[in-house]
């Protein structure tokens, strides 16, 4: 028989265990490498692709961001003195396009030379709209959404703006506001302080302390203040109108903003006891639970909204109540629920009848509810009967 016409085939071994570190490594070598070398193979070819794509992505990004740039001359820069009713809307279709690349280029990309295509955009945009018939309020849109797109650039951008550049962003801001054709857009400081440092800032005041051009509105001081965490600046602008609930709702909202939490509660809780009858104390007592809710107050949110609830009786309210007494313990949760029983409900069902039989309803008082209906039938909703026979059927 011809063995070299009919080789015999290896025959296979069992594996042995190695015993010492040095035969493990000698192991795993052998066993191994005819699949590591692929692999390297692969990770160089992946390495070389990958340096093409992106050479391929910046040449493409530069001629991208240099078309865009025209684009904007030619779509968004006003051609004329004063657009009318027709030709104003159909300069805003035009703009929608160019307007939405850039918010995507501010989210996915955000650069240097994104920001500053946007404040190209921005200028000419509100530009356009101070000579234009705006009254569709396309432009306000399209405005408000390079504005927030621009800061959106200016907070994700890596590296970070270093400080020369804050500088730059200020002053930028300023005149875009307040030197420049238009008056009705003013991008809001707040919006940037995750990037401007104190010096920025501080530099951004003295700008408006400098500024002869227009006078720097309250709010814009006020968000100024916010941005520099200022409260007695704050405080000092509200000034004028401490006997104005809303005004005082106001800068609960803003000291909590501002990061003054318990400035927040104090002068809230001082005003929500002068105004109480006033009108506006709803919103008052509201800003005032958020801030006790942030300091995880629950024995004083519930006294709020208590409060809130007796000077106007509402189901929302009265909600509020229930889902802040869960948070308490022992004698403060049986005295809440004793006031929802025995002085809450009475007056939502004096106050608000279709109301009370809903929650009736929902809380599975069936018979209470009809025994109300029949009693009070001309005060309530056909809608509100209705609710109660289809309960009833289902009970």
């Amino acid at each position: 028989m011809d063995t070299h016409n009919n080789p015999t085939p290896p025959q296979p071994t069992e594996p042995t265990e190695p015993t010492e570190p040095t035969e493990l490594a000698a192991h795993l070598a052998t066993h191994l490498s005819p699949h590591i070398a692929p692999l390297r193979t692969l990770d160089e070819q992946l390495a070389n692709q990958l340096a093409t794509i992106v050479n391929q992505l910046n040449t493409t990004s530069t001629s991208r961001l240099n078309d865009l740039a025209q684009d904007i001359e030619n779509t968004l820069k006003p051609q004329r003195d004063f657009y009318l009713y027709d030709a104003a809307n159909t300069w805003a279709d035009n703009a929608n396009d160019t307007i939405n690349t850039l918010g995507t280029l501010a989210h996915k990309h955000p650069s240097r030379e994104v920001i500053a295509l946007i404040q190209l955009a921005m200028t000419y945009a509100a530009d356009t709209t101070a000579r234009s018939d705006s009254s569709l309020g396309l432009h306000t849109q399209l405005v408000e959404e390079l504005m927030e797109n621009h800061a959106h650039a200016v907070n994700n951008v890596r590296p970070k703006l270093n400080e020369t550049e804050q500088q730059q962003l200020v002053h930028w801001l300023h005149q875009f506001t307040y030197q420049s054709e238009q008056d009705l857009f003013d991008p809001n400081i707040v919006n940037y302080t995750p990037t401007l440092g104190a010096a920025a800032l501080e530099e951004y005041a003295n700008l408006f302390a400098q500024e002869t051009n227009r006078t720097i509105p309250t709010d814009a001081l006020t968000r100024l203040a916010i941005a520099q965490g200022d409260a007695e600046k704050l405080i000092e602008l509200a000034q004028p109108d401490w006997n104005n609930s809303h005004a005082m709702a106001k800068l609960v909202h803003n000291l909590q903003e501002a990061g003054h939490l318990q400035r927040a509660i104090d002068i809230g809780e001082d005003a929500l006891t002068r105004l109480s009858e006033h009108p506006g104390s709803q919103q008052l007592a509201e800003q005032l639970a958020i801030a006790l809710q942030k300091a995880d107050r629950a024995e004083e949110l519930i006294g709020i909204w208590i409060r809130a609830y007796q000077a106007a009786p509402t189901i929302t309210m009265l909600t509020r109540i229930e889902t802040a007494a869960q948070q308490l313990q022992g004698k403060d949760r049986t005295s809440t629920e004793e006031f929802i029983r025995t002085e809450a409900e009475p007056q939502l069902a004096h106050n608000q009848p279709n109301a009370y039989v809903l929650r009736l309803i929902r809380t599975g008082r069936i018979q209470q509810a009809r025994k109300f209906t029949q009693q009070n039938q001309d005060a309530l909703l056909e809608d509100t009967l209705k609710a109660l026979e289809q309960a009833e059927k289902t009970t």
